[in-house]
């Protein structure tokens, strides 16, 4: 890659280190990013707030331990933390925006802003979802 006339999208004073480039930094968007490090710095750039391991199991205790969108339970899923209002939309990692759905239901949601209230139950019945 060094020589290559690449276009300028940064700081060309600092020198690049990827692979023993060598050229400015000006060009650091044409490198490859395997591990996707450049998209998780941004996302955590726009993230706000945070909360609790245990305040995450509190609400997966609140929903039984069940992803309210396909009704399966732990163990034999795992409840991941999905952001209701994502964070590239304006939410928040409080939470109040976080609710608990299995890996495949969190992934099928993507972008939507989709809101799964808790169970209601009574008695150690559950009323209704």
């Amino acid at each position: 890659m060094p020589g290559q006339n690449l276009p300028v999208f940064g700081n060309s004073d600092e020198v690049c280190q990827w692979a023993n480039c060598g050229d400015s930094m000006s060009h650091i968007n044409q490198h490859p990013d395997p591990e996707g490090k450049k998209k998780k710095k941004r996302h955590r750039r726009l993230e706000t707030g945070q909360h609790s391991r245990e305040g995450f199991e509190l609400m997966k205790r609140m929903y039984d331990y069940t992803c309210p969108a396909c009704g399966r339970r732990e163990p034999d899923i795992k409840l991941t933390r999905d952001h209701i209002r994502p964070v590239t939309k304006g939410g928040t990692s409080y939470i109040e925006n976080i609710q608990p759905l299995c890996e495949e239901c969190n992934n099928n949601k993507q972008l939507q802003v989709v809101y799964y209230p808790p169970p209601i139950v009574a008695n150690g019945r559950m009323l209704y979802s």
